[in-house]
């Protein structure tokens, strides 16, 4: 699978689960939408680490890591900018809750995506 695929599906899984995150807390606990931007990232995290390990001969890099974090901070930037124009009212500091969810999407591949492709390889290697 080339990179360029695992750069999309990993923005669209964090798409997806962001926009299902701010529905969950736009109903149920509308004060802690500022913090709701982490999950995202582990699930975009979470599917480039095994969409990348299921590629033959594939590695964990560091600029796999880089690359996915850039396309991971460049869509929380775009989702906490959409969630703010459709819904002001539920983040109450965007100027604060922007580079807090771009820092943190940018530094969640850093950190998790080794354990992912790790245990991801661990698990294809286990079925074959």
């Amino acid at each position: 699978m080339a990179p360029k695929t695992l750069l999309v599906a990993a923005a669209v899984s964090l798409t997806l689960s962001a926009g299902f995150v701010v529905v969950l807390t736009t109903f149920f606990a509308a004060s802690r939408l500022s913090m709701a931007f982490a999950l995202p990232a582990i699930m975009g995290t979470y599917a480039a680490a095994v969409l990348r390990a299921r590629t033959p001969d594939a590695v964990d890099t560091r600029t796999a890591r880089l690359s996915l974090g850039g396309v991971l901070a460049l869509c929380a930037m775009v989702e906490v900018w959409v969630t703010h124009q459709v819904l002001p009212e539920a983040i109450a500091f965007v100027d604060v809750t922007m580079p807090i969810s771009v820092v943190g999407s940018f530094v969640m591949p850093m950190v998790l995506f080794s354990s992912f492709f790790k245990n991801a390889k661990k698990a294809l290697a286990s079925k074959r």
